[in-house]
């Protein structure tokens, strides 16, 4: 039963309908400032953040509970971005407030040399998360259908294919008791470079930069074609897309808590019972 930790008042519905992608959205009017369902500010975000924190961490720790008592349900998160969206602060802020023995991240980068002697789902299967625990992919499976068709890495034949592919496999995944989470992070190329900027500035972000992501911005247009394809193609019933504008940072990470309580709350969890008599091992105990 819901209780008032699960209705967070500053949000004007439930945040998936704010946030879930519709057929006929467009990425090019996507308002990356916007802070959709939230009637809030910035200034109420640092305690919300943590008030919505402590429930996921709850739920998360109940669904990890269960696991180990043969439920083997699981919750995958997708986070798809370009760079300087705010990945690893969603990892870091939203993800990090549970138990990290219920959290599997994985990060997908540039393919290794066994990744790609293999099918393109290959690694993606190998980094899935086990019964009980809250999956992570920092970048994904939609790097086949992003990357690769920005910088035609493979024909158009070979990329064209995958998203019904891709829909049967998160098909696949669904039906074996993982809900999965996708989040599509936009940011203004604006924001990106003040924030690729201030990475300039710092040595102990110096790290964090790539060289590489300035030609990236140049290619802008023909990632927003690939990611509108990806939308309009992927969002299904049993696994939509969700959009989160990334100009503000708290409320990206205040959406995705949102978002990721929704799927726990979903399934119905409770603590698993006791499988010895309480009051008996209370003696015992005492007695010890």
């Amino acid at each position: 039963m819901a209780d008032r930790t699960d209705t967070p008042s500053l949000w004007t519905h439930e945040p998936h309908t704010h946030l879930e992608f519709k057929p006929g959205d467009l990425v090019a009017d996507i308002k990356t400032g916007a802070t959709p369902g939230f009637s809030g500010s910035k200034s109420d975000a640092p305690v919300l953040q943590e008030q919505r924190n402590q429930r996921f961490a709850e739920l998360q720790e109940m669904l990890y509970a269960r696991s180990r008592s043969g439920d083997t349900r699981s919750v995958l998160l997708v986070l798809q971005g370009m760079d300087t969206a705010g990945k690893g602060g969603i990892v870091k802020h939203v993800v990090g407030a549970g138990n990290p023995q219920g959290i599997r991240y994985a990060s997908f980068g540039k393919p290794t040399a066994d990744e790609l002697a293999h099918h393109y789902l290959w690694r993606i299967r190998n980094a899935l998360p086990a019964a009980g625990q809250i999956g992570v992919f920092d970048r994904s499976h939609y790097e086949d259908v992003l990357i690769v068709r920005v910088h035609d890495l493979v024909p158009p034949d070979v990329w064209g294919t995958r998203y019904d592919e891709i829909n049967a496999f998160e098909k696949e995944l669904v039906d074996g008791g993982t809900t999965i989470v996708k989040v599509a992070m936009f940011v203004s190329l604006d924001e990106q470079r003040k924030r690729l900027a201030a990475r300039l500035e710092r040595p102990d972000k110096y790290w964090k930069y790539n060289p590489a992501d300035i030609d990236e911005r140049q290619l802008w247009p023909r990632y927003q074609e690939a990611y509108q394809a990806v939308l309009d193609r992927t969002s299904t019933e049993y696994a939509p897309w969700h959009i989160i504008t990334c100009d503000r940072k708290w409320f990206a990470r205040l959406a995705v808590t949102e978002l990721l309580i929704e799927a726990l709350k979903g399934l119905d969890l409770s603590w698993p019972p006791a499988t010895f008599d309480v009051e008996a091992e209370k003696k015992r105990l005492a007695h010890s």
